[in-house]
């Protein structure tokens, strides 16, 4: 029995029309799950529904802001009546770019926190009725290591992401079980 088989499986990956996202459903799709690729840049989503395709993989690409719940709504039901259920999600989706923090914008940490950390909210709530009728689920929140050990002038994103991890010790570094 392969213990990470996911066939039949469905995920949707946020920011997954490229870098870390585009990698986490090639992975995902190479064990068998078909997935929804989710961006906001269409000419990326249909690069990386075609670089999937090619590979062999089931995808769908879904252009959607998941900082805005109407988008994030119908991400989900256009995902579940594409693929007929929803079983992972992956919170991958985040802007990050340097600003110096006496610099930042009230309107660009309201971006940060919409896009870094409101979307895992959104896309989590939206996924619970689909993982309900599929008899469970599974969230995964992507953080880097700049929400624990920010770099000079991401203050704002090492806010936000550290905001959306998980409560617990750092599961790389923590040597207790």
């Amino acid at each position: 029995m392969d213990i990470f088989d996911l066939t039949g499986k469905v995920a949707i990956v946020t920011g997954g029309n490229g870098g870390l996202g585009l990698g986490i459903a090639k992975g995902l799709a190479s064990e068998g799950c078909a997935v929804a690729l989710v961006g906001r840049n269409q000419a990326k989503i249909d690069a990386a529904v075609a670089e999937m395709t090619a590979l062999g993989y089931k995808s769908l690409g879904v252009q959607a802001d998941v900082s805005k719940e109407d988008d994030v709504n119908r991400m989900v039901k256009e995902t579940a009546e594409h693929f007929g259920r929803v079983d992972i999600l992956v919170n991958n989706a985040a802007i990050s770019w340097g600003v110096a923090p006496e610099k930042l914008t009230l309107e660009q940490w309201d971006e940060f926190i919409a896009i870094d950390l409101t979307s895992c909210f959104l896309c989590s709530k939206a996924c619970y009725p689909e993982f309900i009728k599929a008899g469970g689920g599974k969230i995964i929140v992507l953080s880097g290591g700049g929400a624990t050990n920010p770099l000079p002038n991401i203050s704002c994103y090492a806010a936000s992401k550290a905001a959306a991890s998980p409560a617990g010790p750092d599961p790389i570094t923590s040597t207790s079980q």
